[in-house]
C-alpha cells in the first residue's frame, strides 16, 4: 500500500521543465548545408578563438570564431568557421586569456548569411561552456589547486 501512495504522490509531483538546447548540429551538417539551420536554435561543438585582426586595413576587429577542429582554428580558415556574436566586451577578454583554442559547447541562435566570409553567426547564446575534462574552472582568487566544476562558464 505504501508503494501504491509514493507511486501516486511522486506522479503528480511538478517536474522540472525541459530545457531547449536546439537541434545539435556537427560542423560537417553546418559546412554542407549552412542554409538549413538559418535562424534556428542550435546546440554545436567546436575550437574557440578570440582573434584581433586588421581586415582591408580598417579598424581593428575583435572577433570570436567557432571551428570544427584545431587546423583550421590556428590556420583561421574563415569559411569553416562560425562567429560568436557578443555584447559584452568581457567575453572577448575572457576567451582570449582562458578558452583560446579549447574545445567547447555552444547553443544559440544561428544566422547564415550569403554575403559573410564564414559560415554565419551564433547570437542569444543559452550555453558557452567547456568540454570534456577541461569543464574545471581555476577559482579566480584562492587556492589554484582547488579547482571548481563550472558547467556554464558564460
Amino acid at each position: 500500500m505504501r508503494s501504491i501512495a509514493f507511486f501516486l504522490i511522486f506522479m503528480f509531483l511538478p517536474v522540472k521543465a525541459h530545457v531547449d538546447f536546439g537541434e545539435q548540429v556537427s560542423f560537417y551538417k553546418l559546412i554542407n548545408s549552412p542554409e538549413a539551420f538559418n535562424d534556428k536554435k542550435i546546440f554545436i561543438s567546436g575550437v574557440v578563438a578570440a582573434v584581433e585582426y586588421h581586415s582591408g586595413g580598417g579598424p581593428l576587429l575583435r572577433k570570436i570564431f567557432l571551428f570544427p577542429n584545431s587546423d583550421s582554428a590556428s590556420h583561421f580558415v574563415l569559411r569553416e568557421a562560425v562567429e560568436i556574436e557578443y555584447a559584452n566586451e568581457d567575453l572577448f577578454n575572457y576567451v582570449q586569456k582562458s578558452l583560446n583554442m579549447h574545445m567547447i559547447e555552444v547553443v544559440g541562435d544561428y544566422t547564415f548569411n550569403k554575403s559573410d566570409r564564414n559560415l554565419g553567426s551564433i547570437n542569444n547564446f543559452s550555453r558557452f561552456s567547456l568540454m570534456g575534462k577541461n569543464r574545471f574552472k581555476q577559482d579566480k582568487v584562492g587556492d589554484e589547486s582547488q579547482p571548481t566544476k563550472q558547467d556554464k562558464l558564460w
